[in-house]
């Protein structure tokens, strides 16, 4: 793709269209292929165009980030409160696609996961936290400088993550004792 011609050609607004058409396709849709493509293509933008229209493609970059967090919120709200669980997963996969190509800060997510981990004991959750803990691990990797603040927290994440696994033994436990059956999985990921 060649980016320059949008700007010789006085295409601007076309570029603009363009990038909002994609960040519209990257909500709308939840298979892996489309929102690969459209994060590549906007990271594409963003990295490769000149002047204005990569200020414009960074600014997308951005809404698309923030309005990805605030979803995700929304959403871990919602499964608080009882409700589906479908759009907390839709939006955790679109974070994965999106962490795979570059680093987006989510240290305000984690509290909100934990705070699921504790009201539904749910092994679904306790992963969703493990992930996150992962990507923290994925950003310190693809990152130059890691920070005494940023690994402080990860460790900070990791305990909590950890007693969460502890509570799950725990009841793997009780519940084995009781009738020789119970959640194997916790244990092993403990």
């Amino acid at each position: 793709m060649n980016l320059e011609l949008y700007s010789l050609k006085r295409q601007e607004q076309n570029f603009k269209t363009l990038l909002q058409l994609m960040k519209e396709a990257f909500f709308k849709h939840g298979e892996k292929d489309a929102l690969r493509s459209c994060v590549k293509a906007i990271i594409f933008c963003s990295n490769e165009c000149q002047g204005e229209l990569k200020d414009f493609a960074q600014n997308k970059l951005k809404e698309l980030e923030d309005e990805l967090i605030a979803k995700l919120k929304t959403a871990i709200k919602e499964v608080t409160n009882g409700d589906d669980e479908f759009s907390l997963l839709v939006n955790l996969k679109r974070l994965y696609e999106l962490q795979l190509s570059r680093s987006i800060p989510i240290e305000s997510l984690f509290e909100d996961m934990v705070m699921i981990l504790r009201s539904f004991k749910s092994m679904d959750d306790e992963l969703s936290a493990s992930q996150h803990v992962a990507w923290c691990l994925h950003s310190f990797i693809n990152s130059d400088i890691v920070s005494e603040e940023s690994l402080s927290s990860l460790l900070s994440k990791r305990n909590s993550l950890f007693e969460q696994l502890e509570h799950f033994l725990d009841a793997h436990i009780e519940v084995q004792e009781e009738d020789k059956r119970g959640n194997q999985s916790a244990c092993r990921v403990f």
